[in-house]
């Protein structure tokens, strides 16, 4: 009996163990900052700001469609009490709670540092000038720059364990049942896999050794899928996390979508990439350029944005971390040799991140890449079928163009119409690639036509595998 009672009390202890677990669940959700909403006199009625929450509200109620199970935040200057109302105005058939969380947006915690970021950002938005034109670019750029300020920090203080922070000119997916579990199932990858890197974004390839984790990713893919398994975003991960190993990506990348892992890293993180963020800017208007920047040219248009100085941030820190010599020459030599491995279980050996050690160093944050089919910028470029492949189904678009006009019924019609037409077949006018067998393929120029594989391929990945990425 005594036996039997100590045999009942583990019992219930393993599933009181399986109980909180459950509880806890995977940890993950979307973020968005949409700032410098009250800015102007302050306005506190959602009728006067509902046209700047227009894109946000739009971007989230994609997620929610795709799935309630993902929780959705919202950084903002606005009251929870007017995010709610513009919600209502927006989306009156909308019964749920859209924003489960409505966060403080940073910006308001950030104290310039030196003269110059004081310069920078204004310490008066409506100071005098004789230019009527000069004062509002000033004003424009200053509203733009203290936008990005807030933003970067709140890169620094994701909510849950895994957080994807999505601009607000972005769309998800979720048009169908199929498109849904897509979405969701990319959600529970991304974390499931969040210890491998702290930082993903869709990162820029440039150098040799970037060209070739991106190249045995794109072959791992391509050669797994022509085993019966399906092309989707997990499968992306794994091949790209399985060629890099932890190895961070050093040439810039699209910041319009970052996957961060919470803790010390990411805190460090938003740090570095603020501090890289003012110096850039702070540079320019030590040397003058400011005010002659012509707000019709490129630079000046451009003149706020993160992506310059989160490449120069990414390069510096792979400096530091001497990635670019002896770490990577040893995974390129690594990969080289385990092609060559005849020894399945070899291969099959559980995917040990060699660069990055997760439980050292708060500060050495890591950055890795994000499946091709998140944060898809151009559904139009055809040549972007094998010089840069996205692996389907299409998960989140990121452009103005896609998601400003109309109002929001308009809006997710013509976004859905978008999604299934980028979600079909090359040779009827898709751009993703869904599997490995397509009927007609495009060439390196991006024309369209027949073709028959036979073993290899029309673009450079297609062809047979060279490296343990495609087997392991």
């Amino acid at each position: 009996k005594i036996l039997q009672c100590v045999m009942m009390l583990k019992s219930c202890v393993l599933c009181l163990v399986w109980l909180l677990l459950q509880s806890k669940g995977q940890n993950f959700g979307v973020c968005y900052t949409r700032n410098m909403v009250t800015i102007d006199n302050g306005h506190n009625n959602a009728t006067e700001i509902v046209h700047k929450l227009r894109n946000v509200i739009l971007s989230a109620s994609s997620v929610k469609r795709a799935s309630a199970e993902i929780p959705v935040c919202l950084f903002t200057d606005a009251a929870e009490s007017l995010v709610e109302e513009a919600v209502k105005i927006l989306l009156p058939s909308f019964e749920k709670k859209l924003f489960d969380l409505v966060l403080n947006d940073s910006y308001e915690h950030f104290v310039p540092r030196t003269e110059l970021e004081s310069a920078l950002i204004g310490t008066k938005l409506n100071e005098k000038k004789n230019d009527a034109s000069i004062k509002r670019l000033l004003y424009e750029r200053r509203i733009k720059l203290r936008s990005r300020i807030g933003r970067i920090i709140n890169l620094g203080i994701p909510p849950y364990d895994l957080t994807l922070y999505a601009d607000d000119d972005t769309w998800f997916c979720s048009d169908s049942d199929n498109a849904k579990n897509v979405v969701i199932d990319a959600f529970r990858d991304m974390y499931r896999w969040r210890d491998h890197y702290d930082i993903r974004a869709r990162v820029f390839a440039k150098r040799p050794i970037e060209d070739f984790f991106v190249t045995e990713t794109q072959r791992c893919v391509w050669n797994r899928a022509n085993q019966k398994k399906p092309m989707s975003a997990a499968l992306h991960l794994k091949c790209a996390d399985h060629a890099t190993r932890g190895a961070s990506f050093c040439s810039g990348a699209q910041g319009g979508a970052f996957a961060i892992r919470k803790g010390p890293r990411a805190t460090r993180f938003a740090k570095d990439f603020l501090d890289e963020y003012l110096n850039y800017y702070a540079n320019i208007l030590h040397t003058n350029q400011y005010i002659g920047l012509n707000h019709s040219s490129y630079a000046g248009r451009s003149f706020g944005a993160d992506q310059p100085p989160l490449a120069k941030l990414m390069e510096e820190h792979c400096n530091l971390k001497n990635q670019s010599s002896q770490i990577t020459t040893f995974l390129a030599i690594a990969n080289a040799k385990a092609a060559k491995a005849d020894d399945n279980a070899a291969r099959k050996r559980p995917l040990r991140m060699i660069v990055n050690d997760q439980d050292t160093n708060p500060t050495t944050w890591s950055f890795g890449p994000l499946p091709s089919s998140i944060n898809v910028r151009d559904t139009e470029r055809s040549k972007g079928r094998c010089v840069a492949p996205i692996f389907g189904p299409l998960i989140l678009l990121h452009h103005k163009r896609y998601v400003n006009h109309g109002n929001l019924s308009e809006a997710t019609k013509r976004l859905d119409a978008l999604c299934r037409h980028s979600n079909r077949p090359h040779h009827l006018g898709g751009v993703v690639w869904l599997d490995s067998s397509p009927s007609k393929l495009p060439d390196k120029g991006g024309a369209i036509q027949h073709h028959s594989l036979g073993g290899q391929g029309v673009c450079e990945w297609m062809h047979p595998a060279s490296s343990s990425s495609s087997s392991s």
